[in-house]
């Protein structure tokens, strides 16, 4: 996913944008909390599935550190479980939910939503 994922943000042209991967909730935690602050337009593209710490674990994390509450996320996930929708669309930093496979087209739409684009 990580690799899909980078090759179509990277297909979008978006100037200045870097992007990071970790393979777990954690190290991204990590990641944002030695950092001690992000980018306001910053995205999380968050796996639900993830060894160590998942991606609601992620989140309840994420919400412990006000520095980092202004994170967007959109959810991608193999799951269709219309609980883990239902509940993602409670918390507050994420925009959307996706089920894999996520599309260049979506993500072109996403970033136009978020006005990062101006079309894909």
């Amino acid at each position: 996913f990580q690799a899909v994922a980078r090759m179509m943000i990277e297909n979008c042209q978006l100037m200045d944008f870097i992007i990071y991967s970790f393979r777990n909730g954690e190290e991204a935690l990590d990641h944002l909390l030695e950092i001690r602050s992000s980018p306001k337009d910053s995205l999380v593209l968050l796996d639900l599935n993830m060894p160590v710490m998942n991606g609601w674990e992620f989140l309840e994390e994420l919400n412990k550190y006000p520095l980092l509450q202004h994170l967007r996320v959109v959810i991608v996930s193999s799951s269709p479980n219309a609980e883990d929708i239902e509940l993602s669309r409670s918390v507050d930093q994420v925009l959307d939910y996706v089920q894999k496979p996520m599309s260049i087209n979506y993500l072109g739409k996403l970033f136009q939503k978020i006005g990062w684009a101006t079309g894909t």
